[in-house]
């Protein structure tokens, strides 16, 4: 067995072991291991030496043992006090109610399977963060698995000037792993502010890593996501001797990202404002272009896995993969087309109310802010990076297929406590 194999052995029985015995907190952490450094040996060679078993259902059964077993540790948020709980299960009912006009039933029910397990997730993760020591936690074991992923693609030959095959089962593809990696790194700020002088190294080590990860995939939809929403950050730090100190970590990330990027990923990223149509043969303005014609065909939603069911009536051959079907490319399109335009006034009104709440929890803490008080740094970092990870999404979700993403559930969960849970904030 491979040292890797028995290094992930050992986290998940130990992870498992705390979570029951100690705190759900662990036993949280130990499934969102198991999502990023899936044991899959189709993505990860090593886990080829592992048991053949259903590990993320394994993990997600330990975890509702430990909340079970420690039923008095579970934060008393209310799942309904939450931002966008009632959006997220309208979300779920109208995909549920979709299945009578669906164009594949049998595709919509899986659909409607992962929505229910994404609310699922959502209380489970309300419930068991419940102080900003185990918000830490959460942000650093996810930093650490985009920094573990980022070395996996470090190690791992490139297809071509793409990198492929390396991230969770949702984000294996080089723009997908692009945009998760995206996703993660701004929340390395708050972790490198944090009173323990030990993240300061291990901020910059991961840094490095998640960096490298993104020049490696090689994706312009990725390298976009990070510029804009990295900017944005900037101006959202409301302390002016603070923004100094981020601006001047900005711009040595700007400096290590030109350092570490090689010739073929900035030859691609000049192309990053040519036309999209030109973007190796994926015709994504094509694409689009027969999905807003299925979109006016379907208004009230063709159900999920219409796009792809639909894609081989609307699009010429040229356009579809040798298995005769196509993705939309776009979050926004897809859920167009698939749940129709109530569904994505649904999905923007999500989106809207993440920011709205952030931007509220920005605004308590600003106004009670004290100068110098590194506590309350780290609190206001925390916001500007959820802030971020959502501008990252929002844009990565352009290019991309997002919305059955389990990243995307961790983070609009995370959102919904740190926006909520006014009790840690005032401490």
């Amino acid at each position: 067995m491979s040292i890797t194999a028995l290094m992930f052995l050992l986290i998940f029985f130990s992870l498992s072991l705390l979570g029951l015995l100690v705190d759900p907190i662990w036993g949280l952490c130990n499934y969102m291991f198991v999502y990023f450094i899936s044991p899959n040996p189709n993505i990860n060679w090593w886990a080829a030496d592992l048991p053949e078993l259903r590990w993320s259902l394994v993990a997600a059964l330990i975890l509702i043992v430990s909340l079970l077993l420690n039923r008095s540790q579970l934060s008393p948020v209310r799942i309904s006090d939450t931002p966008v709980f009632t959006l997220l299960s309208l979300f779920l009912l109208l995909t549920v109610l979709m299945t009578f006009i669906a164009v594949d039933a049998d595709r919509n029910y899986s659909r409607c399977y992962d929505l229910f397990r994404s609310l699922i997730v959502y209380y489970v993760v309300i419930k068991i963060v419940k102080s900003e020591k185990d918000f830490i936690k959460i942000l650093i074991l996810v930093v650490t698995c985009g920094a573990l992923l980022g070395y996996f693609a470090y190690s791992t030959p490139r297809v071509g000037i793409r990198l492929e095959g390396v991230g969770p089962p949702d984000a294996a593809d080089a723009n997908s792993l692009a945009i998760l990696f995206a996703g993660i790194l701004p929340l390395v700020l708050p972790i490198f502010y944090y009173h323990l002088n030990i993240l300061k190294l291990f901020s910059v080590a991961a840094t490095a890593l998640i960096t490298n990860g993104i020049i490696l995939t090689n994706s312009r939809g990725g390298l976009l996501a990070t510029g804009v929403s990295i900017t944005a950050g900037i101006f959202l730090v409301g302390d002016k001797k603070l923004k100094k100190r981020i601006l001047f970590l900005v711009i040595m990330l700007v400096a290590a990202f030109l350092y570490l990027a090689d010739t073929s990923f900035l030859e691609r990223s000049k192309s990053i404002r040519t036309s999209i149509e030109t973007d190796g043969g994926t015709g994504r303005f094509d694409i689009w272009k027969h999905g807003l014609e299925m979109a006016k065909d379907h208004p009230l939603g063709a159900g999920g896995g219409g796009f792809e069911y639909l894609s081989s009536q609307y699009m010429p051959p040229e356009l579809l993969t040798r298995g005769g079907v196509r993705a939309s490319h776009n979050t926004y399109l897809l859920i167009l087309v698939e749940q129709g335009f109530l569904g994505l006034l649904l999905f923007l009104m999500i989106l809207s109310k993440l920011f709205i709440s952030l931007w509220n929890t920005r605004k308590f803490l600003l106004e009670r802010r004290t100068y110098n008080d590194e506590n309350h740094n780290v609190k206001q970092l925390i916001v500007v990076s959820l802030i971020v990870c959502l501008i990252s999404y929002s844009i990565g979700a352009v290019v991309s297929e997002k919305i059955y993403f389990e990243y995307f559930v961790f983070l609009i969960s995370l959102i919904s406590v740190y926006s909520c849970n006014y009790a840690f904030l005032k401490t």
